[in-house]
């Protein structure tokens, strides 16, 4: 029986010598992956996330950071839904891409998506900041169309913007008929902004 010739590697592949990879590679790994629509985009998101303290030690950040703002920008023009959706809510908070601060704020507002996806955007928000966010983040709030756990994440995430004028419209809303847990999140907000 002959035996086989033990295959080459491709020059493509990375050695599996399990040698430590460098931020470099790794960050560049997974914005290709996420250019590509590869697998795990979210993951993906997430990780690129946590990689920017050494991003920055590597001082690659403006690479990286033009990289993912292509990438936002790329994706905030065709219709974002699922991971994609997801992932692109990452990048744009991690990186803090204001220019967004619109279309996140669409998706916030989106009756059609899943609510952990609008929950994920509402808190994207308050880090993007502006009067815009803090439109949306009312216009959530008010809706009785939204589901609690969305309107909860409103009231939330009004409440860490620290802006004391919310305080009336928030103690108005105690005054309604409104589900335990978005009454209970109003009510905590107004707490924390008083």
């Amino acid at each position: 029986m002959r035996s086989r010739p033990p295959k080459k590697k491709s020059s493509n592949t990375p050695p599996r010598d399990g040698g430590p990879v460098g931020p470099e590679q790794r960050v560049s790994e997974l914005l290709l992956r996420l250019e590509t629509s590869g697998p795990n985009p979210v993951q993906a998101a997430e990780e690129v996330d946590r990689m920017q303290a050494a991003v920055q030690r590597a001082g690659i950040q403006e690479e990286v950071l033009e990289r993912v703002q292509a990438l936002c920008d790329a994706w905030s023009e065709i219709p974002l839904r699922g991971d994609q959706a997801q992932a692109w809510i990452v990048l744009v908070g991690a990186f803090d891409l204001k220019e967004h601060t619109e279309r996140v704020a669409e998706l916030a507002k989106e009756f059609s998506l899943a609510p952990p996806l609008r929950e994920r955007a509402i808190r994207v928000l308050a880090r993007l900041g502006g009067e815009e966010a803090l439109s949306a983040l009312q216009g959530v709030l008010l809706s009785g169309n939204n589901p609690a756990s969305v309107r909860v994440a409103a009231a939330e995430t009004l409440a860490t913007t620290g802006d004391r004028t919310l305080a009336p419209l928030l103690a108005s809303l105690l005054d309604e008929e409104l589900p335990r847990p978005v009454w209970n999140a109003v009510a905590e907000a107004l707490e924390r902004l008083r």
